[in-house]
């Protein structure tokens, strides 16, 4: 609770709130960023005059959503350091020192100190000293003052490029919270609690439980982002999601996949691609960040992402530019394919979740000052310290926590027929809760209906994926050994297949006409004893299928060995001589056959007849049956 006497008009808003969740609405004035475009909320500072912060006194800032301990907002004497051309301060700047009251006590510190808070968002960097101001929340419906407010008047620090060039800092930071709902400090040698919004929200019994939800929407597609404290909007939630406890959750693998018709790419579906600095396949926390654009992960994942999409690394700018002329561009960029972010799932036994984010949220845009002329970027940012995850992954996904009890990730949908979501469905998140409501799975697919084009299913693709850890010539085609191999096996097959096609051409030419009824059978007559120039065609059958039976398995039967015998030696017989002949007892034999055959040749001829006979009755009755 605040102290007594210490600035107790601070308490009072403008009207008592009820008890219920707080949206922060998106009203800001424009996009930013030089890598987005990225949308932010609006709050309104207030400035000191006669000892009070009156109503006119407050100007309004856009702020990013970020896991801040204080507000992080650029002065006017920072900015006034670069050109008009830099955009520094682009979502509104504040001066401290403009307040005619400024009584010194709303600088953090003991006369003399300045606390300066420098706060790292992967390459970016920006400090300050910290004051306590009032901040002014305008939901719609009611305004609600959260007082002594830490914000950091940012006096130095940039934004860092890949590359190394730096610009400054166009839009600030909003606090959504942390584990304290607020930091003692010292005014005048007296202590004062300095507030986060949500904390103070709770602490006055304002919202339900101390807690937050998020989702940032698009900029590219004006759909707008979401930020509740005390509650969560129904609408941008799809399950199943998953929680983690104080530790950043754990990020389990990248994939690539389609969530409906066919695949713009060479494959269905791609697993294994996030890989660490040595071009291992390996699981690791995660940070998910919301003051930082990009996705920051190992250049080995961004250099195995860019084998397969069709990007291109700019050593001038650091960045992975889309090669927009290339065909495949317009096809993953419109298509139902996504990049996935694979987490643990809620549970021992749960599966894993996986955020899905459409390759059309990844086609972001490099402007000035960044690069001189805009370029279509994909946001993967080489990074070893850690994993990050940025606002480019935060397009997708719903977040949230309930301060020190539990952290929701979910599934946010696509911007929808309203722009909306799924809808307008916030509710309260009630003092211990720690499950929220999803919808259903296929929610996702119909939220992006009216913004992408399944592709036609014309060709299978392959979902056998190339190892990872190849370089791109092998993950796109065969080598040497293995090509000619196959043209041997190829050759081979070929000469196999033309014997037994000839074997079978050569086994029906030799089978007998009459073997079947269901095969084509000829009745040939030119062995008949009619034999004119009136015999009729061959007369032909019509050809049937044979029944096909289920195959059976013949019973295997153990192998015997036949028993071996001794080798023997044949008995050798005497040699006899054949005795010889001479000329006259052969021509002798020769004239006695003679005369003993003729009158044989009747009897041979009458018995050879009816053999013919008989072999030619069989065959006409097999025909004729």
């Amino acid at each position: 609770m605040l102290r007594p006497g210490l600035s107790i008009w601070l308490l009072a808003p403008l009207f008592t709130p009820t008890v219920s969740y707080v949206s922060v609405p998106f009203q800001s004035k424009g996009y930013y960023g030089s890598t987005g475009p990225w949308q932010a909320v609006q709050v309104q500072v207030g400035r000191y005059l006669n000892g009070q912060t009156p109503r006119s006194q407050y100007s309004a800032v856009d702020l990013l959503p970020s896991g801040a301990n204080t507000n992080v907002i650029p002065t006017m004497t920072y900015c006034q350091t670069y050109s008009a051309a830099n955009l520094c301060g682009a979502g509104g700047t504040f001066d401290p020192y403009q307040d005619n009251d400024m009584r010194n006590d709303t600088q953090a510190g003991q006369e003399g100190e300045t606390y300066v808070w420098n706060i790292t968002r992967g390459l970016n960097a920006m400090g300050g000293p910290v004051f306590i101001k009032d901040l002014l929340i305008d939901t719609g419906n009611q305004s609600i003052i959260i007082p002594n407010v830490g914000t950091t008047a940012v006096t130095e620090g940039n934004y860092t490029l890949p590359n190394g060039s730096a610009y400054p800092i166009d839009v600030g930071i909003l606090t959504v919270g942390g584990p304290s709902q607020y930091f003692t400090v010292h005014v005048n040698h007296s202590p004062v609690e300095m507030w986060n919004m949500p904390g103070y929200l709770f602490n006055q019994s304002i919202t339900k439980s101390y807690s937050f939800t998020y989702h940032i929407g698009s900029a590219a597609f004006d759909y707008p982002g979401s930020l509740i404290f005390g509650g969560y909007d129904k609408g941008r939630a799809i399950g199943p999601g998953t929680i983690y406890m104080d530790k950043p959750p754990q990020l389990l693998d990248i994939v690539i996949g389609v969530e409906t018709g066919a695949s713009p790419f060479s494959f269905d579906s791609q697993d294994g691609l996030l890989l660490d600095s040595a071009g291992i396949q390996r699981s690791g926390p995660v940070v998910l960040e919301n003051g930082t654009p990009n996705l920051l992960l190992p250049k080995q994942t961004c250099d195995r992402l860019a084998q397969i999409l069709p990007v291109i690394f700019d050593s001038k700018t650091g960045f992975y530019l889309w090669n927009d002329i290339d065909p495949a561009f317009k096809k993953i960029v419109t298509s139902p394919a996504y990049l996935g972010f694979v987490f643990p799932g809620a549970g021992q036994s749960a599966k894993d979740v996986t955020i899905k984010v459409p390759f059309a949220l990844l086609n972001l845009t490099l402007t000035a000052p960044s690069i001189s002329d805009s370029k279509q970027y994909f946001p993967c940012q080489p990074y070893s310290d850690s994993y990050v995850l940025g606002r480019a992954f935060l397009q997708a996904a719903f977040l949230g926590s309930y301060w020190n009890k539990q952290n929701w990730i979910a599934q946010a949908p696509g911007p929808g027929a309203s722009k909306q979501g799924l809808g307008l469905f916030p509710q309260d998140i009630e003092s211990g809760q720690t499950t929220l409501e999803y919808n259903d799975p296929p929610t996702f697919a119909q939220s992006w209906s009216e913004y992408w084009t399944p592709l036609p299913s014309t060709t299978t693709n392959s979902n056998t994926t190339p190892p990872i850890g190849h370089d791109s010539d092998s993950s796109r085609g065969l080598n040497t050994g293995v090509k000619a191999g196959i043209g041997v096996g190829a050759a081979a097959a070929a000469l196999l297949l033309t014997f037994l096609v000839g074997l079978l051409i050569r086994h029906r030419q030799n089978r007998s006409p009459w073997l079947s009824k269901d095969r084509l059978v000829i009745d040939d007559k030119s062995n008949s004893q009619d034999n004119s120039s009136n015999a009729q065609p061959p007369v032909l059958t019509e050809m049937s299928e044979l029944p096909l039976r289920d195959p059976v398995e013949l019973p295997l039967r153990d192998p015997v060995e036949l028993p071996l015998r001794d080798p023997a030696e044949l008995p050798l017989g005497d040699p006899t001589e054949i005795p010889t002949r001479s000329p006259v007892e052969m021509q002798h034999d020769t004239k006695a056959r003679e005369l003993n055959g003729s009158s044989q040749d009747s009897d041979e001829d009458k018995t050879n007849g009816r053999s013919v006979l008989l072999a030619r009755g069989d065959k006409d009755g097999v025909m004729n049956g």
